[in-house]
């Protein structure tokens, strides 16, 4: 959902990086030795490598199974789905909700830009925390006519990404004050360019952490979930329905042009 761009150079030879949906342009005046900031809201990018387990007992319950899944993307609570799968053990499926985080952080937040490993974590220890508190309750699945499961998920969306991504906006106007000011100094546009893009990044971090901490939630919806078996005869949970879940409960959607 959206787009990724990594840090790096565009066309133009701007130096661009995206953070909480935001591009920074960091383009250098070579005559006047300033930095022009040059910013637009990008679309929130949603990656999600969650493997859904597919359950082979008989006495499949579809209900427990949706809550199970979510329960491990969201929490890292795997003892449910561990107990409903023979193809992965606890530890692999709690490695996996370790992944999933980490991979939601690099393109919804850090929007590929490479960090260093501690600072990564601290993002990351925030995400956990958010994941966490995400309000949903799972409801009594239904069967459909062709064998599948519908199970209605009832869930009141976060603004914690409306106020991260505004947060950011008002630390990019910040920090382009400081550039007209003259307030970096360095020997190269690319140490200067280092400098802003440091102190950028260790702030959005703590911007982040408030964003958690202030969030509300909205009013409740529903949305369903369709189980159904697979080629293999397994009941599976369709992978595009965690990300459209996770779009909706985050509102992730809404950081779009």
């Amino acid at each position: 959902i959206g787009r990724q761009r990594e840090r790096g150079a565009d066309r133009q030879g701007n130096y661009v990086s995206y953070v909480g949906g935001i591009k920074m342009n960091w383009k250098a005046k070579l005559k006047d030795k300033k930095v022009i900031i040059g910013a637009s809201v990008g679309a929130a990018v949603l990656i999600t490598t969650i493997v859904i387990c597919s359950v082979v007992f008989s006495d499949f319950q579809a209900q427990g199974y949706v809550k199970a899944i979510l329960n491990q993307t969201f929490t890292g609570d795997v003892q449910a789905a561990t107990k409903m799968t023979e193809q992965a053990t606890e530890k692999e499926l709690y490695a996996q909700y370790e992944e999933n985080i980490n991979s939601f952080v690099k393109a919804n937040v850090l929007s590929g830009i490479e960090v260093e490993a501690e600072l990564e974590q601290k993002y990351v220890d925030v995400c956990k925390k958010v994941f966490a508190d995400m309000k949903y309750e799972v409801g009594e699945e239904q069967q459909a006519d062709d064998g599948a499961y519908v199970v209605p998920v009832t869930y009141k969306p976060s603004d914690v990404f409306l106020k991260f991504h505004a947060a950011i906006e008002q630390e990019r106007q910040k920090l382009y004050t400081k550039v007209e000011s003259g307030e970096y100094k360095g020997a190269t546009q690319e140490e200067i360019n280092g400098q802003m893009q440091t102190e950028f990044l260790n702030n959005a971090c703590t911007l982040f952490g408030e964003a958690y901490e202030t969030m509300e939630f909205g009013e409740e919806a529903t949305m369903n979930f369709t189980v159904k078996k697979g080629e293999n005869g397994l009941y599976q949970l369709n992978g595009e329905e965690i990300a459209e879940f996770l779009t909706k409960i985050m509102r992730l959607d809404e950081n779009q042009d």
